[in-house]
């Protein structure tokens, strides 16, 4: 503010630590405090008001909906389906093809990229700028409680593939916000236990995604029949609510793909073994 006083600010902006500054050199020159917003709302930072209306969530632009009975985003999800077969065959085959969890969401984004239609280009509105249509860590529709935080604020989507409609009548400041509602959310797991579950299962509900995917996949520890119970159960608590599982035990992997309606175990091959 004005009165140039630690502690008393205009505006306080919260960052996901993926967006972390870790330096002053980081922060661009700008000349105004309106450009320094948008470039802290396009590395997902959330506004939450004053410092003297610590907690309220303001500044953010309009939602713009995911599409009803979109024809594109139909012909849309068998690819992405495909591209979610192709990781969980790789998963079951070679378990440590990739050591951390943001690996695999490079993997999945690289498959669904194969597919012409996944990997278009949009122009964002009328701004002359454009861009590709599967975007990672895409802010959740709205914002979720309950999760022990003083502070509520929106999480983010591991993947989402947006619809072109979506971006005819979408301005700059939208899309850098992330206020566009993805029609098809895929949330990948690796190595986590049933909490983290029920975590991604409160973002899809909340967020009403119309195709979500969930992927789970383990390889530490025996099977645990909470979580295989869980995801058998998904089918008819969260029937939209698409669920793959792969869990690589001593000899055997325990696999359920997005057509299967249980886990089911089968032998593990040498190289998953290894």
């Amino acid at each position: 503010t004005p009165r140039q006083v630690v502690g008393d600010y205009d505006a306080i902006y919260r960052l996901p630590i993926q967006s972390a500054i870790e330096n002053p050199g980081e922060i661009p020159e700008v000349a105004t405090l309106a450009e320094f917003a948008t470039w802290l709302t396009a590395r997902n930072g959330v506004p939450e008001g004053s410092s003297t209306a610590h907690g309220k969530t303001g500044g953010l632009s309009a939602l713009v909906s995911a599409p009803i009975n979109d024809t594109w985003v139909s012909d849309a999800v068998p690819l992405v389906e495909d591209a979610i077969g192709s990781l969980v065959d790789t998963f079951v085959s070679a378990p440590y093809l990739h050591r951390v969890e943001h690996s695999f969401h490079a993997e999945l984004i690289s498959e669904l990229r194969k597919h012409d239609k996944l990997r278009a280009c949009v122009e964002i509105g009328t701004s002359g700028r454009t861009t590709q249509l599967i975007h990672k860590e895409w802010p959740e529709t709205v914002v979720r409680g309950g999760r022990g935080k003083t502070v509520e604020r929106r999480g983010l989507f591991d993947i989402v593939v947006l619809a072109p409609a979506q971006f005819e009548k979408v301005t700059l400041e939208q899309f850098l916000q992330g206020r566009i509602e993805p029609p098809i959310v895929i949330e990948v797991g690796l190595d986590y236990g049933l909490k983290h579950i029920e975590g991604d299962i409160d973002k899809f509900l909340k967020s009403n995604v119309q195709h979500p995917y969930l992927i789970h996949f383990s390889r530490i520890g025996p099977r645990v029949e909470a979580v295989e119970d869980r995801i058998s159960a998904i089918a008819t608590s969260a029937p939209r609510l698409r669920v793959v599982y792969v869990h690589h035990g001593t000899d055997s992997v325990a696999v359920k793909r997005l057509n299967d309606s249980a886990v089911s175990p089968q032998l593990a091959s040498p190289d998953s073994r290894s």
